[in-house]
């Protein structure tokens, strides 16, 4: 039985895919910083709490392998995103971005640091790669090209499941 994998999920709440999709300045903003806090939740131990803030959450996050606070550069810029978002949602005389661009190349870079720091190299049995290995006895790079798909989606169905 052969499955296709045509789009690979990452770890958590992150996608391959930029935000920089999203056309309208407040979308993006929002499911950038929605993206993140889940990130941070599911990753680095940050509090689940909807009343706890972006900011409460980044200052909670620990490195899965050490335990310890998300580096201070990489917190300063978070907090930047966070600032950018607050600013468009709480002052009326914002309406988009000052800087778009910026903004997503920030957010991205931002996200490939937070993956590098979750990407310890530990089995983790829900993670979506670690079920394909068990079911199917190797990961996704182990099927050819044409048939990836299918393997993509049951393995995100089976973490859905998990949780």
């Amino acid at each position: 039985q052969h499955w296709k994998i045509t789009a690979l999920p990452t770890m958590g709440a992150l996608s391959s895919k930029s935000i920089g999709c999203y056309s309208n300045d407040f979308e993006l903003v929002v499911r950038a910083i929605k993206k993140l806090e889940t990130n941070l939740e599911e990753n680095f131990g940050s509090p689940r709490d909807s009343e706890c803030g972006v900011r409460e959450k980044i200052e909670e996050a620990r490195v899965p392998t050490t335990g310890e606070p998300l580096p201070a550069s990489l917190v300063l810029r978070l907090y930047s995103l966070a600032k950018e978002r607050n600013k468009m949602i709480h002052n009326v005389y914002v309406n988009g971005l000052s800087s778009r661009r910026e903004f997503v190349e920030e957010y991205d870079a931002c996200i490939k640091e937070l993956e590098n720091l979750a990407d310890d190299g530990v089995y983790d049995p829900t993670k979506w790669e670690n079920i394909l290995e068990d079911l199917l006895g190797c990961g996704p790079w182990c099927c050819d090209g044409n048939d990836r798909t299918e393997t993509a989606e049951k393995g995100a169905k089976l973490q859905t499941k998990r949780r």
